[in-house]
């Protein structure tokens, strides 16, 4: 495996454990989901089995119900962006179960306010959006 991949891995498995321990702190929450979907951004579609296992924990952490019910806009912004990686990597597979169709909901609800251009999170639904036109 190269350097980089072996980096990518790392950092996506130690952003995984941090998803885990969810921090309570919304600052810190924030640069945290930042950083997972720019480490997940990185990605390949269809990635190495090693990369998928190592992907795993972000994933359940990203659905957990602390995190997927967080009240936060913001936050809830951030997670369908790190959730619409998800869904480009594993493409065409299904990433998640057939019960976790809420997630899809919170993908679809982050393009209800995009015409809000000067919004904090508007970056963020333009990339959810291109992200999932490449799927």
């Amino acid at each position: 495996m190269l350097p980089d991949a072996l980096m990518l891995e790392d950092g996506v498995k130690d952003i995984g454990n941090k998803l885990v321990s969810l921090p309570s702190d919304l600052q810190h929450l924030l640069l945290l989901l930042d950083k997972a979907k720019n480490l997940l951004s990185r990605m390949e579609q269809s990635p190495s089995t090693s990369m998928l296992t190592t992907v795993q924990p972000a994933m359940k952490a990203l659905i957990a119900k602390d995190l997927l019910g967080h009240s936060d806009m913001d936050v809830n912004i951030s997670i369908a962006s790190c959730l619409s990686e998800i869904t480009r990597i594993t493409a065409p597979d299904a990433p998640y179960d057939d019960d976790i169709m809420e997630l899809f909901g919170l993908i679809v609800g982050a393009f209800k306010n995009l015409d809000e251009v000067s919004s904090h999170s508007f970056s963020k639904r333009v990339s959810i959006l291109e992200t999932v036109a490449k799927v």
